[in-house]
């Protein structure tokens, strides 16, 4: 039987403005059978954007806990004009999932600008951003707790991990989430309930490349660049690949190596058990400014040997007006 999810999308328009869209992902059961084929029957839904988020400043934080999606600092969406003047913004602003509204939350004790999020156990972790020529240290990250609406500081591990190429991705299975950097050789374990941090030394094979955002699985990363699906066990320090079977039925090939070429990587999202979804976008050439927002729901089957096996389950397509690039997505559990 199937269950709805939500998942909330950020959009770079060709007004280089952001938009925000939603919509309900059917989490097929595991026995669920379906025709994988490219090409149009009937109609195609069409996405519009959120209403009310025209003050939300671009280039923030992007979170999600429960039912609430979370923006974090940012840049005003009107800069000054000014050659060399930049300035980020300390605010938070939350939309509701049931009323659509968008709400003023406790601003950050820093500014910050394109800061790494991750939320774990209803709290938001937001880490580097801050503007250059301060203590990087002092203001590396902060913390709020969506349930008292109080911020806090987040002290950094040592030593203080690259800002270029910082991810974090979320570990709900253990209450943690993993940090790390494109040029470090250490991961960081973050241990929620006791705020403290383990270094791992990793052996990866393939380096997370900077933009793009893994999902973590038990003891996985797991991300997707190019055509190609990428995993790493930080526990049993094993690193996996292999493709996507089917990928190609639901999704050209140029459209996957157009972004990859971009470095605009399509957020991966874990659903439940071994099932995940890519969010992808494919210009359609007889249409200017107009583009197709597939959604593709595929299974791993197997991580052993140093390969990974995944298939396309099923796939939905949307259309989505004046898109450039996706800043990212998020689901609500």
């Amino acid at each position: 039987m199937d269950s709805s999810k939500s998942v909330y999308i950020r959009v770079k328009n060709f007004e280089h403005k952001e938009e925000f869209y939603s919509l309900a992902v059917n989490v097929p059961g595991e026995d669920d059978v379906f025709e994988i084929r490219r090409g149009r029957r009937g109609s195609i839904p069409v996405l519009t954007p959120i209403k009310g988020a025209s003050n939300i400043p671009m280039k923030g934080g992007f979170a999600a806990v429960n039912n609430t999606v979370y923006c974090i600092g940012g840049d005003p969406v009107e800069q000054p004009k000014v050659f060399g003047h930049h300035r980020s913004l300390p605010t938070l602003f939350s939309l509701d999932n049931t009323s659509r509204s968008w709400k003023r939350r406790p601003s950050m004790r820093t500014a910050r600008s394109q800061p790494q999020t991750v939320a774990v156990d209803g709290k938001v972790y937001v880490i580097s951003g801050a503007d250059h020529g301060r203590d990087p240290a002092a203001l590396w990250g902060e913390v709020f707790d969506t349930k008292s609406g109080k911020w806090d500081t987040l002290s950094p591990p040592s030593p203080l991990p690259e800002e270029y190429g910082l991810f974090a991705v979320a570990v709900p299975d253990f209450n943690k989430f993993v940090l790390g950097s494109y040029g470090c050789k250490f991961l960081y374990l973050f241990n929620a309930e006791e705020s403290h941090w383990e270094p791992l030394d990793h052996n990866m094979v393939e380096k997370i490349p900077p933009n793009l955002q893994p999902v973590g699985v038990g003891t996985f990363l797991i991300w997707f660049r190019g055509c190609t699906l990428h995993a790493y066990d930080w526990s049993g320090r094993c690193s996996y690949i292999g493709s996507i079977r089917d990928l190609d039925k639901v999704l050209p090939h140029e459209s996957l190596m157009e972004l990859e070429d971009n470095q605009d990587y399509p957020p991966l999202l874990h659903l439940s058990g071994n099932l995940f979804c890519l969010i992808c976008l494919e210009d359609l050439p007889f249409r200017q400014k107009i583009s197709l927002l597939h959604c593709v729901m595929f299974h791993i089957s197997q991580a052993e040997n140093g390969m990974l096996k995944a298939a396309v389950q099923c796939s939905q397509a949307y259309v989505i007006q004046t898109p450039d690039r996706i800043c990212g997505a998020v689901l609500l559990k």
